[in-house]
């Protein structure tokens, strides 16, 4: 039975030399990042096919899409690492960083949509974010 807080001990995150996968990750890995593959690649079709009047949306989909066939990819590159039993690139703690960084992603895709997003769409952020860039009017010196 595999127990977790073993999983987050140093020494077994930065064992250089990891041993071999077990078979229920030699399945499960793979399946995993071929599916977030397969789905970057539907949402990159469906960004594609959108109206063009659906800009916010569309746009999502398409980081969206990209960024989940970029991160299969990285998995896939990964697990071939951690299968061949390569040294360095095997790794574990490589899956962890990964995982750093789909999280970040996230977290960065949620801030956009749901907290930049609407201020920039309203009114006030239009005229704010135009206005940011244009000359401020001089004052004149009354003599």
């Amino acid at each position: 039975m595999f127990d977790p807080r073993v999983f987050f001990h140093p020494s077994f995150l930065f064992d250089l030399t990891p041993p071999p996968l077990t078979s229920v990750s030699e399945r499960f890995l793979p399946v995993v990042f071929s599916v977030l593959i397969l789905t970057g690649i539907v949402l990159w079709i469906r960004s594609r096919r959108m109206h063009k009047a659906v800009g916010p949306k569309r746009k999502r989909f398409l980081r969206i899409g990209r960024a989940a066939v970029t991160f299969g990819l990285i998995g896939l590159f990964l697990f071939f690492f951690s299968f061949e039993q390569v040294r360095l690139l095997g790794a574990r703690f490589w899956y962890v960083l990964w995982l750093l960084f789909v999280f970040a992603w996230g977290a960065f895709l949620w801030w956009t949509t749901f907290r930049k997003r609407p201020y920039q769409e309203s009114e006030t952020g239009i005229r704010k974010e135009r206005e940011k860039y244009l000359p401020k009017p001089r004052r004149r010196r009354s003599v």
